[in-house]
């Protein structure tokens, strides 16, 4: 099977493309510069192609900067792969598409969903192109972490601060934030079987288990028996709960989340330090 992949230099393209390189024959999708825009480029002699879209701009402070304009370059892009007729195209999406503290704290596919920014209008105008399509799935992920981007979340951040220090104090924004994680392993084991069995229409993908910043700061100070003396918030309380239902999933491909939040840390400190 050839799989394309977009972002293939980012945290999932490149986890896919180290995983599945024996297994799948994966070609990085990259983008050029052509007519005052960059857009992908897809060698027209291969045929048969399955794509993985995991280039989609992942940031949401970016997404806000770039507006109407980085929108419009998502949407064309998107559809100019497509016009290349894949076979299958596997669109990474995300749970923040969904309407936040609306009274409900997990989220199955059918909870409402909400285009309140430019980060989740990108997100859903890019689902929608993907559901036309008759092979189309998007996945809809809870907070992906592993070894590759522990420098860029809150996992690399308290670990800076937990150091070997008895006066040692922790500072993050707010305490109380409760969030899905899911290990990177487990989102490979879920597009393994998703590019192998026939599929389309929307997933959600996550541990369906909820861990707050606080848990998360105990959980690396005990991995590294280290004790903080003090954790201080130094933002505005947050109390806003997004964990996401996963059943669907797990009933049609019979896919289980096997990395727990503490086994999950114990191995991205591993290879931090």
């Amino acid at each position: 099977m050839i799989i394309g992949v977009t972002g293939s230099s980012g945290f999932i393209g490149n986890s896919f493309r180290s995983y599945f390189s024996k297994k799948f024959d994966c070609i990085p999708i990259q983008r050029k510069f052509t007519k005052n825009n960059w857009s992908y480029h897809i060698d027209s002699k291969i045929d048969r192609l399955s794509l993985l879209h995991a280039g989609d701009q992942s940031k949401v402070s970016l997404c806000e900067e770039e507006g109407q304009k980085g929108l419009s370059s998502a949407v064309d892009n998107l559809k100019l792969l497509l016009d290349k007729n894949p076979f299958k195209v596997i669109y990474l999406s995300s749970c923040l598409v969904y309407k936040i503290n609306d009274g409900v704290d997990i989220y199955s596919e059918e909870s409402a969903t909400e285009d309140s920014s430019w980060y989740t209008r990108r997100k859903l105008e890019s689902e929608e192109i993907v559901l036309g399509h008759p092979n189309g799935v998007v996945l809809r992920m809870s907070n992906v972490y592993g070894k590759q981007n522990i420098s860029n979340n809150i996992f690399g951040d308290i670990d800076k601060q937990i150091i070997n220090d008895s006066s040692m104090t922790v500072t993050v924004r707010s305490l109380d934030p409760i969030r899905d994680f899911i290990y990177v392993d487990d989102i490979m084991s879920a597009l393994d079987l998703l590019f192998l069995e026939n599929s389309s229409g929307v997933y959600n993908l996550g541990s369906g288990v909820g861990t707050s910043v606080k848990q998360i700061i105990e959980l690396i100070a005990s991995h590294k028996k280290v004790k903080v003396r003090d954790i201080q918030a130094s933002g505005i309380q947050d109390n806003s709960k997004i964990i996401v239902d996963t059943k669907k999933f797990q009933n049609d491909f019979s896919w289980e989340c096997n990395t727990t939040i503490s086994e999950g840390i114990k191995k991205i400190l591993i290879n931090s330090q």
